[in-house]
């Protein structure tokens, strides 16, 4: 077993505070995931768990989790360990209340960016009440006569802290409440896994749902088109390459042949980096041999 000075967590994050925990060993029936986690974050995906496997040393890194069983860090390695019907995985315990839970879940994801901005956010809205009544209590102390609703800056300041948490701008606090009101749910989970960023579904937001969906649709089939393109580029394109023919060439081709065969190809605009016009070879050679004609 690893000293505690040396154990990492499954992200690699040096477990540091191990001293203030008590190192034991739980039945992985016992533990749970946090409430708020399970709605928000859903289970980890199998290419995470997959690469959780391949690690040898993996069991030996314990998990993170409250005395009452919360997981504090490590899903991945628990839903293995329910998987494979593991009958103890070592923890390192904390006595915490549920929000306290939260806040450490947070901290712990901010800092390994192990979740999407987005799902972070919504974990920290989860404390917004939380940190509005805490706003109350201080104007209290204060001797500042109480009322049901905070002022601009207690609104502002709380929003600065629901940032601070997550790990975003005080603006994608503001989108992510946007979003909520009118994303379609495949945005949403696009947002989960990261596939989409916040200002992006943000801007999505006054479309219908059919809309949002094909927005998202053109969008991710423009990442893949973009992957394709740059892999074939690299396999296929030779910077020695001697006749290489230049975009005034093509569009010299293009002007003497635009019919026939030609009218039935499709562009496809791919976000690559630089000016560049990529044409098939087979296209290329059907255009030489247009103008020839």
């Amino acid at each position: 077993m690893q000293s505690d000075e040396t154990l990492r967590n499954e992200t690699g994050r040096l477990l540091d505070d191990t001293c203030r925990g008590r190192l034991t060993s739980r039945h992985p029936r016992e533990l749970r995931p946090h409430a708020a986690y399970v709605d928000i974050c859903g289970e980890p995906s199998e290419l995470k768990l997959n690469a959780i496997c391949k690690r040898d040393a993996s069991w030996y890194e314990p998990l993170v989790v409250t005395t009452g069983g919360t997981i504090l860090d490590g899903h991945a390695r628990w839903t293995i360990a329910i998987r494979e019907n593991r009958s103890t995985i070592s923890c390192i315990e904390y006595d915490l209340t549920e929000e306290e839970a939260l806040r450490v879940i947070l901290d712990r994801h901010r800092e390994t960016n192990s979740l999407s901005p987005y799902c972070r956010v919504l974990l920290a809205l989860r404390l917004e009440l939380e940190l509005q009544e805490s706003a109350r209590r201080r104007k209290a102390r204060e001797g500042t006569p109480l009322s049901s609703n905070l002022t601009k800056q207690e609104r502002t300041d709380v929003r600065k802290e629901i940032a601070r948490i997550s790990g975003v701008s005080t603006g994608n606090v503001t989108k992510v409440k946007q979003i909520l009101e009118s994303a379609a749910p495949e945005v949403r989970l696009a947002l989960q896994r990261g596939i989409v960023r916040i200002h992006r579904a943000w801007k999505w937001r006054g479309f219908s749902a059919q809309r949002q969906q094909e927005a998202l649709l053109f969008y991710t089939s423009g990442k893949s088109v973009q992957k394709v393109v740059s892999r074939l580029i690299r396999q296929h394109v030779k910077s020695e390459e001697p006749d290489l023919p230049t975009i005034k060439t093509l569009a010299q081709l293009l002007n003497r042949f635009t019919g026939g065969v030609l009218e039935e190809k499709h562009v496809i605009v791919a976000d690559v980096p630089g000016h560049m016009l990529v044409v098939t070879r087979e296209l290329y050679q059907s255009l030489l041999e247009g103008s020839a004609e």
